[in-house]
């Protein structure tokens, strides 16, 4: 056939798929077998020379009754160049598209340079545009896609060189109404083999660009891996958040500056795993790795280590102290604090869905004028599973380990060990508070358990061991010893007595022990000692009804 034109105005073509997923249409072109040259049922495609292809103002419509799917193309426009086998041809289409599931209504376009090679079945392009507008799901839409197609068919290879993606949305759910999206790379397909090369990938969305090389393997059987190095480059997570209509408030405003991001990639459709994971935020670095161990159930597993922050730079500016106001004695606080904290509910139901195993190390911490260094925090635990959360850290001369164990049921439990170890007050308390208080020593040693739903059902069931020691150390502000003396010289007639000794009171030990049943500590042991007094004292401590029954016996 040779210098063929076809000329289409007005057609109507209705394709239709029913429940049973038979159609009202069959293959209208069958290439010719080549082994079977007496096949009189397929075109020889590679003798057909068209001059041009001209359709004007065509509709095709498109329901599937099974998925409920329904496409309808209107204004479709399709125009040729001289379609010869072994030449290029150039093609340009445009039509509307009106789907209701999913809901579109947008306008296609299409151009490019075709040069198919039907007697290798290969198919070679030029210059192939793509373009789509309209409103999407409320979304107005406005996307191109360029790109260069090679296809040999019977190897099942397919390559886009160059590919660029333009997508700008627009819509009220679209952060500062308008967005655009640009994707470019290249993308080659085995089909036969199931592998993937993304070469060159560059994604930019917002204030973020993304890149990477991703190979794949195996994606046309169980057996699918993806693989590759993953980049987010340096970008402004200031200006991001206000991109999304946050604003930061924080007691540094150079915080939040600058941040990046690379690791290597690998998993498959269940699972994921990011290796020698990097995150910058401004002076802090974060190294490590984590891994989604399953999609489906979000288990997660991570080791991951950061170098040092001051988290107070990312905190909001601390608010001025209130004002001086007389107090009334005839008013009364509206509702009880102690029934407040009482009703609050545990978080049983969020613990229990924790699926997380593994580590998160921080060289050096500083947060609310704190500071801690050597820190380690370790989660593990699956759904309905007993879980455990342990912390270490080293702090103001000494360290601390807590560890928490939580047993999930209907009832659920909770069990606390802390030791604290030769911490030293007054460092601690001048950064906390801006004054040393008390200087010293201390130890601490809790042993808790408890149950319960609320607040009150934990401090009703709690039971355990507290031990505590202080040593060496003064109680600052007033001196014990002074004021008795100075007492003493006033009863001797001396009232010019004075002296210069510093306003604190020297202990040498104060310490402490007792059990807790059911919320009710009882200690029969304290005992402070000093160059000038003894304290001794037992009683006992309601924790859930917050209520004292202790003696203390001072001897000086």
């Amino acid at each position: 056939t040779q210098d063929l034109k076809l000329a289409i105005n007005n057609l109507k073509l209705k394709l239709v798929k029913d429940k049973s997923g038979r159609s009202n249409w069959q293959h209208l072109l069958k290439p010719k077998d080549e082994k079977d040259p007496d096949d009189k049922s397929a075109f020889d495609l590679n003798s057909l020379d068209i001059a041009s292809i001209s359709i004007k103002d065509a509709a095709i419509g498109y329901s599937d009754a099974a998925s409920g799917a329904q496409y309808d193309l209107s204004k479709l426009n399709l125009k040729t160049g001289a379609f010869t086998p072994g030449e290029p041809c150039d093609i340009e289409l445009s039509a509307a598209l009106l789907s209701k599931a999913p809901a579109a209504n947008v306008n296609i376009g299409f151009s490019g340079t075709l040069k198919p090679d039907f007697k290798h079945n290969k198919l070679d392009t030029q210059d192939l545009k793509l373009s789509v507008k309209g409103k999407a799901k409320d979304l107005d839409v406005a996307s191109t896609l360029k790109t260069r197609l090679l296809a040999d068919f019977g190897a099942q290879v397919f390559n886009l060189q160059n590919l660029a993606l333009e997508t700008e949305l627009a819509g009220k759910q679209i952060p500062n109404g308008k967005q655009t999206v640009t994707l470019g790379g290249n993308l080659a397909y085995n089909a036969k083999q199931g592998a993937l090369r993304f070469a060159n990938g560059k994604l930019t969305a917002a204030d973020l660009t993304l890149t990477t090389d991703i190979t794949g393997s195996g994606l046309s059987g169980e057996q699918a891996r993806l693989s590759g190095p993953i980049t987010l480059s340096r970008f402004t997570p200031r200006k991001l958040a206000e991109t999304f209509g946050i604003k930061l408030n924080t007691a540094d405003p150079q915080a939040y500056s600058a941040a990046s991001m690379s690791t290597q990639y690998s998993g498959d459709f269940k699972s994921a795993r990011l290796q020698n994971l990097v995150l910058t935020l401004d002076q802090t670095s974060i190294k490590g790795q984590v891994t989604i161990e399953d999609f489906k159930t979000m288990a997660i597993a991570f080791a991951l280590k950061l170098d040092a922050i001051d988290a107070d730079r990312y905190l909001p500016p601390r608010p001025p102290p209130p004002a001086k106001t007389a107090k009334n004695p005839k008013s009364a606080p509206a509702g009880s604090p102690t029934a407040a904290l009482n009703q609050i509910q545990l978080p049983s139901a969020a613990l229990d869905k924790l699926n997380a195993n593994g580590t998160f190390d921080i060289g050096k911490l500083k947060v609310n004028k704190l500071s801690l260094s050597d820190i380690r925090l370790k989660l593990a635990g699956k759904p309905g599973a007993i879980k455990e959360q342990s912390l270490s850290a080293q702090l103001y001369g000494g360290s601390i380990n807590l560890n928490h164990r939580f047993t999930p049921g209907a009832n659920a439990g909770y069990a606390l060990k802390t030791q604290l170890s030769s911490f030293e007050a007054a460092p601690f308390l001048k950064d906390l508070l801006g004054k040393d208080y008390v200087s010293g020593t201390a130890d601490l040693t809790l042993d808790l358990s408890g149950r319960g739903k609320t607040v009150a059902d934990l401090r009703s069931s709690l039971n355990g061991s507290v031990k505590a020691l202080a040593k060496n150390g003064a109680v600052k502000g007033f001196n014990l010893g002074q004021i008795i003396r100075r007492g003493e010289a006033a009863l001797a007639g001396n009232l010019a007595y004075r002296e210069t000794t510093a306003p604190e009171t020297d202990f040498s030990t104060i310490s402490v022990s007792g059990n807790i049943v059911n919320g009710v500590l009882s200690s029969d042991d304290l005992a402070a000692a000093s160059p000038l007094f003894r304290v001794s004292g037992s009683g006992q401590i309601d924790l859930a009804r917050e209520t004292i029954n202790y003696t203390a016996r001072p001897t000086i």
